[in-house]
């Protein structure tokens, strides 16, 4: 009866859960067929029984692709979010109903109340692997700039957001023997730029860590960044104690925070690479790296660390891969490892 009084409050069109979207590829523009363009409309509506996201969006991108394994591209988009905590006060915000349902974390990656974002970006893409799902020998460079404007649309949000986000990554494959052995290294970095006073990330824009993409021995998107870790530390050592204005309530726990991202991520990663028999392999590998809120605190030599192995089965769509990856440097709430399916390799 309480999610039925809270549905029933809305309005026909966010009641109606959708996912719609239309794309539209134009071989050629009249720039010849190098020169692809393509023009995506989105609209999502999702509910669960205590939040309700809409999402509206108008994406545009221009390619430039002189060969197969290299790539230029030029867009823009146009998002409206509205994000609705059913139940909760006018001023409640995501970041508090989070705390008390962190499992929501992973689809929140919003702002609060209704929000709209401008944004422009350009990327560029140098694939010379022998096979992009499960490389043995090759390199693979990319890098990206995307500049981002959000802003909100009603009184109840704060969020404003003017900042470029650099986004990179480079890696080399060599294959040791003939039957497919093979050393994976990669190296991937981020960084959000804040161009104005008082400005934010917006919250999808956040770099994550952990899980099958970046560190294989944490839960996936679940390491909380460097600088808000030590903070957590220093703040619980301190409770209690004389002059300090520390206490339980008051203290920063992992429990609060909820959304996980940080504005600089750095992850170099190492795999070897050894085929069994057929079309099974097994790995063995080394993930490193960490992530900061505030550019300035960034320590490269405080870095986390996953060790573990794996197996992997060929299949008609890309390898299937199975990771057992250990938390090395274990933090009392942090699981000791993590286990991930994924499709392809890095």
């Amino acid at each position: 009866s309480q999610v039925r009084g809270r549905f029933d409050q809305l309005q026909l069109m966010d009641r109606l859960e959708r996912r719609n979207s239309l794309s539209v590829e134009f071989p050629e523009i009249g720039l010849g067929p190098l020169f692809p363009f393509g023009v995506e409309l989105i609209d999502v509506r999702d509910n669960t029984r205590d939040y309700g996201l809409t999402k509206d969006a108008l994406i545009v991108t221009q390619s430039y692709r002189p060969t197969t394994r290299f790539v230029v591209q030029l867009g823009g988009s146009v998002e409206l979010n509205d994000a609705e905590i059913f139940g909760l006060t006018k001023d409640a915000t995501v970041a508090q109903y989070l705390q008390d349902n962190p499992a929501a974390a992973a689809r929140l990656r919003v702002a609060d109340g209704k929000t709209y974002a401008l944004a422009e970006r350009t990327s560029v893409t140098w694939d010379r692997r022998d096979n992009p799902f499960d490389a043995t020998s090759g390199t693979f460079v990319f890098a990206g700039l995307e500049h981002v404007r959000a802003a909100p649309r009603d009184d109840v949000t704060k969020l404003t957001s003017d900042f470029l986000r650099y986004s990179a990554r480079v890696a080399g494959y060599v294959r040791l023997t003939k039957k497919g052995l093979a050393l994976a290294l990669s190296l991937r970095g981020g960084y959000n730029q804040q161009l104005v006073s008082g400005s934010e990330t917006y919250p999808d824009r956040l770099f994550y860590f952990g899980g099958a993409d970046t560190i294989r021995g944490f839960v996936q998107d679940s390491v909380i960044p460097q600088d808000l870790a030590e903070q957590i530390f220093d703040e619980q050592s301190r409770i209690g104690k004389a002059g300090s204005g520390i206490t339980a309530d008051n203290a920063l726990s992992p429990a609060r925070v909820p959304i996980r991202g940080g504005n600089v991520l750095v992850n170099p990663r190492a795999e070897f690479r050894i085929p069994l028999t057929g079309v099974f392999q097994t790995t063995l590998f080394l993930d490193s790296g960490n992530l900061w809120v505030d550019p300035a605190l960034v320590d490269l030599t405080k870095l986390r660390y996953a060790a573990g192995s794996g197996i992997r089965v060929t299949t008609p769509v890309g390898p299937l891969a199975l990771d057992f990856g250990f938390n090395l440097a274990r933090r009392y709430w942090e699981d000791p490892y993590a286990i991930h399916f994924s499709v392809g390799l890095f």
